[in-house]
């Protein structure tokens, strides 16, 4: 887990590539200290292993998997690539949660000087990563740590302070360029429990209201849902409480709750 705070940047020093991958090399200092077989570090976003080092550089091993999702694919020695190194139970957490495990790519479709500042404008390859993009939420771009800024369709933009520039690869990229992109952990959740569950209809209501029947005596196929229970309720007098009391009855389909005491 990283927080998308670049510590260093780093200049690829070698690249073999091969069938089944490339094997890259990273100049690189201060992400070195300490640094051991099997460490992660993100580079340009990326979560990647690594596999060996010297005092001024380490390897890291992409695969087919991960050269598709990234920019990996353009690296040649002398690029310089964003590095971080995952926070640990001390750290303080100055951006977001970010994974390294990147989604996709996104292209970069202008960059225009706004103040002391310069907006970035993106578009993403995909619909689904669109969805996953809000305004003033969370974005990794090549491992930065960025707020979204607006969003248009598939397009978003950002705002780039001069001091992300300095310290970051950011300032390399042009109009056309390809950037690695993580969208917000919690949004991909939330997606997920919305639109995927239950091939995106939600919960099965009949199921959840039959876990909380009613007291209500209704005709046989009556569903005691807000059309119908409601009225019921008025017809025989009852009032409808909204107290703490455990739920009798239930609108599962709009969240509501409706309880009545029974005689």
């Amino acid at each position: 887990m990283f927080t998308g705070l670049i510590e260093e940047v780093g200049v690829i020093a070698t690249v073999e590539s091969g069938s089944e991958g490339s094997r890259i090399s990273v100049s690189a200092s201060r992400v070195l200290e300490n640094v051991q077989l099997g460490d992660s570090i993100a580079v340009d976003g990326a979560c990647m292993t690594v596999v060996a080092f010297t005092e001024s550089a380490f390897t890291f091993e992409a695969s087919p998997e991960s050269l598709s999702k990234t920019n990996f694919s353009t690296f040649q020695p002398g690029k310089r690539v964003n590095l971080e190194r995952p926070l640990t139970p001390t750290s303080r957490i100055g951006g977001h949660y970010v994974t390294g495990h990147v989604d996709g790519l996104a292209t970069v479709i202008s960059r225009v000087q706004q103040g002391n500042s310069q907006v970035f404008t993106f578009e993403v390859d995909s619909s689904q990563l669109a969805e996953l993009l809000i305004p003033k939420g969370s974005v990794t771009i090549l491992g930065i740590s960025l707020t979204v800024n607006t969003v248009d369709k598939s397009r978003f933009s950002v705002v780039i302070i001069p001091h992300t520039l300095s310290h970051t690869n950011l300032d390399d990229y042009q109009p056309g360029d390809r950037v690695n992109i993580e969208t917000d952990l919690l949004g991909k959740y939330v997606r997920r429990l919305l639109f995927e569950r239950n091939a995106e209809t939600g919960p099965d209501s009949d199921a959840l209201i039959s876990s909380y029947p009613t007291h209500l005596e209704v005709e046989p196929g009556v569903k005691l849902d807000a059309p119908s229970l409601v009225p019921a309720v008025q017809a025989l007098n009852r009032p409808v409480h909204t107290s703490q009391s455990t739920p009798t009855g239930a609108n599962i389909r709009s969240g509501s709750w409706f309880n009545h005491d029974p005689e």
